[in-house]
């Protein structure tokens, strides 16, 4: 079934895509090396291959609509964000090149299974008649988010004053929004404002935009027991044990934690030069735990890394690693867009708070999230 029907300037809709992605690279990123270029032409290859091209660009279209509608959109959600191609034509906000998310986790091509793009919005009253003429597909799932009506206010107010803020280009190493966050003092900030997580904050050492990432991802699994863990495991700087040297680079940013699960995709890949696609295989089948499909992964694995020049005894070690709960790690795009979001609240209340507060109690709590309808 095709949703999207192109413009005839274009031959079909790979064609348009790849131009929209030409137009967003010079937009978006106008110095891309060799390797952001080679990036977007595997996607869009990817792409084309699954037959998903006019799927994306309905949901680029309605995006597209609604900020040319003042609804505001919010930076991802979901496995989106893992997309280069998306960032390019505006879906999300995410560059995923700048946060290490790879393309396989949105679009498998060893999977059959459908790709989903959900869309977080201010207000989904003025997008839903243009959404049911178009007749657009159900499996784009549309959220109301009132706290994107919050930084829409925010932002409203600060342009009736003279002030032009290009929220998603602020800096993610904000002194003023970082220590406002090291002190605990969150109340109204979307994600952080809750008294355990305030309580966590003060608890940690100077946080970083991976920290309240993974404080994030942590307090949604409900791991609260590992939050305390995490806050030792930064303060031990150079005593946590990545089991080899390769893996450090993947789980430098948690200390050591396994907690996403592009992680468990990428040290799979690293140790038996196994596709990210295939690494995302192995971690489904972990997660899903059928003994069987999981004693031949392992020996699949143990092979692969043997060859790889691993020992037996660490790839053993990494094993019981990535099989500790499995079913309990998250998608690192959907949790880290939302956190950006977070962050957005936090930079606007420290360097804007008499805007930001006024647009946050006009809001009432109880139409903060709303499902579409």
């Amino acid at each position: 079934m095709v949703y999207y029907t192109v413009p005839k300037e274009y031959r079909d809709c790979d064609d348009m895509l790849a131009h929209l992605c030409e137009e967003g690279l010079a937009r978006r990123i106008p110095n891309a090396d060799d390797d952001t270029r080679a990036r977007v032409q595997h996607e869009l290859a990817i792409i084309k291959e699954k037959c998903i091209a006019d799927y994306i660009l309905t949901a680029w279209d309605i995006v597209k609509y609604a900020k040319e509608h003042e609804i505001y959109i919010g930076p991802g959600r979901g496995a989106s964000p893992c997309s280069l191609v998306n960032y390019l034509i505006g879906i999300t906000d995410i560059n995923p090149l700048k946060f290490g998310l790879p393309f396989a986790r949105f679009v498998n091509i060893e999977r059959r299974a459908l790709v989903y793009i959900d869309i977080d919005v201010s207000n989904c009253e003025d997008l839903q008649p243009y959404i049911r003429l178009n007749s657009f597909p159900l499996h784009i799932d549309i959220l109301k988010l009132g706290w994107l009506q919050v930084v829409k206010n925010t932002l409203d107010s600060l342009k009736i004053k003279g002030i032009a803020l290009d929220i998603n280009d602020i800096p993610l190493n904000d002194a003023e929004t970082l220590n406002l966050f090291k002190r605990g003092e969150t109340a109204g900030i979307f994600l952080f404002h809750s008294p355990h997580m305030r309580k966590y904050l003060c608890q940690m050492e100077s946080p970083n935009f991976n920290d309240l990432v993974a404080l994030n991802t942590l307090d949604d699994l409900l791991l609260d027991e590992k939050i305390p863990d995490y806050i030792e495991r930064k303060r031990a700087v150079g005593q946590v044990d990545y089991f080899h040297p390769d893996l450090k680079n993947i789980l430098s940013e948690t200390h050591g934690l396994l907690i996403y699960q592009e992680q468990a995709m990428q040290i799979i890949s690293k140790m038996t030069g196994f596709s990210l696609e295939k690494g995302d295989l192995i971690r489904r089948i972990l997660a899903k735990r059928n003994p069987e499909r999981v004693a031949a992964a392992e020996s699949e694995f143990m092979s692969a890394s043997a060859e790889h020049g691993y020992d037996q005894q660490t790839s053993l070690q990494v094993w019981e690693f990535l099989r500790q709960n499995p079913g309990r790690r998250f998608n690192k795009s959907h949790v880290l867009a939302y956190t950006y979001l977070a962050y957005q609240t936090a930079y606007l209340k420290a360097h804007y708070h008499e805007e930001y507060m006024a647009a946050y109690e006009a809001c009432e709590y109880t139409r903060m999230i709303g499902e579409f309808e």
